[in-house]
């Protein structure tokens, strides 16, 4: 699924790599990891993206090689904390459905509630 398919669409975008985490806000938001392509492979949220993105890339797990691709961009919306799961949840439903109930390749886990 295409990054830009997703309602509400993120509305930011930064290259996945280390000089960007000082691009990314130290403030809450939802995010999507994508392939060059922007085919989604990650779907998250955060209450600092900028964290988030630092932790993604030291911990490795976007290096690996997905039937997409590998880790490229870092899509982001801004949004208040009481309504991260919310945002997130509703992404990966959305994801669900156009996939035929798989979550995205890097995703092991639903949200919460």
């Amino acid at each position: 699924m295409l990054v830009q398919n997703l309602n509400p669409s993120p509305n930011h975008q930064l290259k996945f790599d280390y000089p960007n985490i000082k691009n990314a806000p130290k403030k809450s938001g939802g995010y999507v990891i994508t392939a060059f392509n922007n085919t989604t492979i990650y779907i998250g949220q955060s209450t600092d993206l900028s964290r988030r993105m630092k932790e993604h890339l030291d911990g490795r797990q976007m290096e690996q090689h997905t039937p997409v691709g590998v880790a490229f961009w870092f899509y982001y919306q801004l949004e208040n904390e009481l309504n991260l799961n919310k945002l997130e949840r509703g992404w990966i439903q959305q994801y669900q459905i156009a996939s035929k109930g798989n979550l995205p390749p890097l995703n092991t886990a639903t949200p919460p509630v």
